[in-house]
């Protein structure tokens, strides 16, 4: 690591920042994160990340995470593609984090990895697509609107899973991409948590997710299976190497 580090005490969490080799930044957030400190966590984003070269937000020790912070985490990844500072989630595997950061499809707008050395590796792969795509204004507007109706069905999500109707019908929108839809789709919480699961985009009844949407989330999802299948091979490898007998002289 390089740099120096700092670091504030939020109410039930706490946040650090430390800059690494290459410019990148990583935020490091321990605790619980919630609508009281999500802006005080911006703010904190935002600050640290103006000098650096890429932004890597460390879930791993964070215990909780709402809708609000879901947004900043939405808003950091935006505000990353304009500037062409990439931004990607550092996130333990089998916790509380993954699974909401997996229910509501928040890997479909900012990518995640396991640990820190895939998470610099997501950043130079996006770092290169970004350059890549520089000229391609009109994608990355389809895409941050994409993104915008993805995060507000998360909210619309979060609220319906805090009220006592689980079993009642809600409104979600449709995410097929097209700027002009305006079509909305009623589901259940599981039912919503079913599509998610799956993948799976949420669509009005005729409608078909646009081909360049589609195509980077389909970019984005095998990347993540990549990441999570390596980190898989090693946690296995890793069971088999101390559960296999040794030889005692």
């Amino acid at each position: 690591m390089h740099g120096s580090s700092l670091g504030s005490e939020f109410r039930d969490g706490v946040i650090s920042v430390v800059t690494e080799a290459g410019g990148i930044v990583v935020v490091c957030l321990e605790g619980e994160f919630d609508l009281a400190n999500a802006p005080a966590l911006a703010d904190q984003i935002e600050r640290a990340y103006k000098d650096g070269t890429g932004l890597i937000i460390d879930l791993s020790d964070a215990t909780f995470i709402d809708s609000t912070v879901i947004h900043v985490l939405i808003s950091a990844s935006k505000v990353g593609t304009a500037a062409g500072k990439p931004v990607v989630l550092q996130v333990a595997p089998s916790t509380n984090v993954e699974r909401a950061i997996e229910v509501v499809g928040l890997e479909r707008v900012v990518p995640a990895a396991p640990d820190r050395q895939q998470a610099r590796q997501l950043i130079e792969e996006r770092r290169g697509a970004l350059e890549a795509r520089r000229d391609g204004g009109a994608d990355d507007r389809l895409a941050a609107h994409h993104a915008v109706r993805t995060a507000a069905n998360s909210y619309i999500f979060d609220a319906a899973t805090q009220s006592i109707g689980h079993d009642m019908s809600w409104e979600f929108f449709c995410e097929c991409g097209d700027p002009n839809c305006r079509a909305r789709i009623e589901l259940t919480v599981h039912g919503y948590e079913r599509i998610r699961k799956s993948r799976r985009p949420i669509l009005a009844r005729g409608h078909q997710q646009d081909q360049k949407v589609r195509s980077r989330a389909l970019r984005d999802d095998a990347r993540a299976l990549l990441v999570q299948a390596q980190h898989q091979s090693r946690r296995a490898k890793k069971n088999v190497d101390r559960d296999e007998p040794h030889s005692t002289p």
